[in-house]
């Protein structure tokens, strides 16, 4: 039997792109409401309250990229030969955040807007394909609702968008025959949103703070251009503050695990019975066998928002051919 495993990095990196210093402030010097999200200070036996500040009408704009790159080796144990290929996707994408209703103690609505979408594939082939339907995004805006711990807890305009955008991801197809779905990041634009306070969000007991070398966990997606992507238990560690006269800024460390625990809601783009196209059209019996890799997240503890975000690792995966395929 014919077995492939990806051996790719995978790289998510997210950062303000303009100057912090007006972008994601906490000031109330007009005295519009501002939504805290867990704290944003030192409460006292070396623990902090870890914040996000939201004032009303205050855009904050980050730069965001997800990066795959994939050696796929396919395998013939009956002439213990193998051969390795190689791709690589990259989206880069420009989000900005409004806060349109601030209300610190129940549920606030914040306003995305997807300002710009682009990315660069190279497949297997070496043939360009068509506009990747995450493209479809730019100029688009959706709404949706946080509690005050940082949770999205209402976020059916997302839903509902990436339902719409990711029909744009099918080739059309005479009428009872399978829809074939063209490579798209969605899934990568998704989990850039869903997991973007997750640090923040899924601390236990935020009002109690955090201590150096805490540890808290969360249940993510994993990213890949497949139908049920899978999922990884990521932990947290409260590696640093680091404080000058100027700045105090905490490192939160992050390490993944592969977990067979399945995902609660999120928005999906994609739902029914379909046919990837390409190579991962024909594979099934997918199995993940491993992670390895990590992540540093900076977060501004004066101006209570978080200013770089970047994850790399490194995953292991093999499936087989729906059909024997002799010595390929």
């Amino acid at each position: 039997m014919n077995t492939w495993v990806v051996g790719g990095v995978q790289v998510h990196a997210v950062e303000v792109h303009r100057d912090p210093a007006v972008v994601g402030s906490a000031g109330v010097a007009d005295n519009r409401p501002v939504l805290i999200v867990g704290g944003g200070c030192e409460v006292g036996g070396g623990r902090e309250l870890l914040v996000l500040s939201f004032e009303a009408g205050q855009e904050l704009e980050y730069k965001m990229v997800s990066q795959r790159n994939i050696d796929l080796t396919i395998a013939s144990k009956a002439k213990n030969t193998s051969k390795t290929d190689k791709m690589s996707e990259r989206l880069e994408l420009v989000m900005v955040y409004k806060p349109v209703e601030v209300n610190p103690y129940g549920l606030s609505t914040i306003e995305a807007t997807c300002k710009s979408a682009k990315v660069k594939r190279k497949s297997f082939t070496s043939r360009g394909g068509k506009k990747d339907a995450v493209e479809n995004l730019a100029g688009k805006s959706f709404t949706f609702k946080l509690t005050p711990t940082g949770k999205i807890v209402e976020y059916s305009e997302l839903t509902s968008l990436l339902e719409k955008v990711g029909k744009t991801a099918f080739d059309p197809k005479k009428e009872g025959r399978r829809l074939v779905k063209n490579p798209d990041m969605l899934h990568d634009f998704v989990a850039l949103q869903w997991y973007l306070w997750d640090s923040i969000s899924t601390i236990k007991d935020p009002i109690k703070g955090v201590a150096i070398g805490s540890e808290w966990k969360a249940l993510q997606m994993i990213p890949m251009s497949i139908h049920w992507p899978p999922t990884r238990e990521t932990t947290y560690v409260l590696d640093e503050v680091i404080e000058t006269e100027q700045e105090r800024k905490a490192m939160i460390k992050s390490t993944y695990a592969i977990s067979d625990e399945k995902l609660g809601d999120w928005p999906k783009p994609h739902s029914g019975r379909f046919q990837m196209k390409g190579v991962f059209g024909f594979l099934i019996q997918y199995r993940f066998l491993s992670i390895e890799g990590g992540g540093t997240q900076v977060f501004d503890l004066k101006r209570n928002l978080i200013e770089k975000d970047t994850q790399q690792y490194k995953m292991e995966v093999s499936a087989s051919f729906m059909l024997p395929l002799g010595d390929t």
